[in-house]
């Protein structure tokens, strides 16, 4: 999964939780400036009010937490809106990522 995009789920923040590589990730209408995946000055123009938004970077530390997170839920509605959270949105995966550190 190194410097690749994908759509994040927990089968796949799985999956990256057990290697070591980082991955980029993307939601879907999210208008994703592929050449801005190094952090440059050119990415200040980078922000959802100018359309342009460069894909999420995510590493294996976050990918597990999120992972441990999901896995200590018992209750599987609680479980179910967790991996719809991380799929839904940027803001909503950095909501549950937020989460899983704050634990």
């Amino acid at each position: 999964m190194s410097s690749n995009t994908s759509f994040p789920t927990i089968t796949s923040l799985r999956l990256q939780a057990t290697s070591h590589n980082l991955s980029y990730a993307a939601w879907p209408g999210e208008a994703v400036d592929f050449s801005a995946t190094d952090r440059t000055e050119a990415e200040e123009d980078l922000s959802p009010a100018t359309g342009r938004v460069a894909p999420l970077l995510i590493d294996m530390q976050t990918a597990s937490r999120i992972v441990s997170v999901y896995d200590a839920m018992t209750c599987e509605d609680r479980r179910a809106k967790i991996a719809r959270m991380v799929s839904k949105s940027r803001s909503n995966f950095l909501k549950i990522a937020q989460l899983a550190w704050s634990y």
